[in-house]
């Protein structure tokens, strides 16, 4: 959460979803939507903002990051 104040999200942080893997970005969502606790944290109604990070180590292993959150009130999300 902090993290995500820092760099100037105004919103509320719902959640955060991190994987080390050698998986692609669809095995990756796949596997937190089988575990019901980063499922429920996709699936969070509140979750109206999203931010997608990845990292490649040098051995090809893969960092996925999802941060959700909810927008600051007052603020108009593009497109709704």
């Amino acid at each position: 959460m902090q993290r995500a104040q820092r760099a100037g999200y105004r919103g509320s942080v719902i959640g955060e979803l991190i994987s080390e893997t050698f998986e692609t970005e669809f095995e990756t969502v796949n596997a937190w939507m089988l575990e019901a606790e980063t499922r429920q944290v996709i699936l969070d109604r509140r979750a109206g903002e999203m931010g997608v990070g990845w990292h490649q180590d040098d051995n090809g292993k893969l960092w996925w990051v999802v941060v959700l959150g909810e927008p600051a009130a007052g603020v108009q999300m593009a497109g709704f």
